[in-house]
């Protein structure tokens, strides 16, 4: 038999495979990528939290302060800020039940020169609850909005350190 009569057809090779739709392997890896960049953008937000909400707290205190110069509702506004701020990056149990010279202990840990202990910085370990809050000056109150903000950094930048 003569090969050119036979009803052959010539060879043709199977379209290119195309890129769409996804292999079900690459929808899993794009379905892990996506995770991780929203739990890591979460986190990063969740990390800076922390500082936001004490800058915030401090600027509502500075501003009530420039308005009514109420040295006391000041140092209470600090304080509470502290204890927050506190009570935020470390277990509840650990820091709400802290008073007085415990109190002091931890916000001068980690710190030069102990700046809770001494004047102006002791104002915030009990004035806020005493009669007889001594009146303040403008440099005495933005040393404790200095030291107050310099500690709630601290503490958030050890936070994000530990997690």
């Amino acid at each position: 038999m003569d090969p050119a009569a036979l009803p052959l057809k010539d060879i043709h090779l199977p379209a290119p495979v195309g890129w769409w739709p996804l292999a079900p392997g690459w929808w899993l890896l794009l379905a892990i990528g996506v995770a991780v960049i929203v739990v890591s953008v979460w986190l990063g937000y969740r990390r800076g939290r922390l500082l936001r909400l004490a800058r915030r707290l401090l600027a509502d205190v500075r501003r009530q302060w420039q308005r009514g110069r109420d040295d006391q509702q000041m140092l209470a506004g600090l304080s509470q800020t502290l204890r927050r701020a506190a009570i935020a990056t470390e277990r509840r149990a650990q820091v709400a039940a802290l008073t007085a010279s415990p109190w002091r202990d931890y916000l001068n840990d980690g710190l030069a020169g102990a700046p809770f202990s001494s004047h102006p910085g002791s104002l915030l370990i009990d004035a806020a609850y005493r009669a007889d809050v001594p009146q303040l000056d403008d440099a005495t109150v933005s040393h404790l909005f200095t030291l107050v903000e310099q500690r709630v950094r601290q503490w958030s930048q050890q936070y994000r350190e530990r997690r």
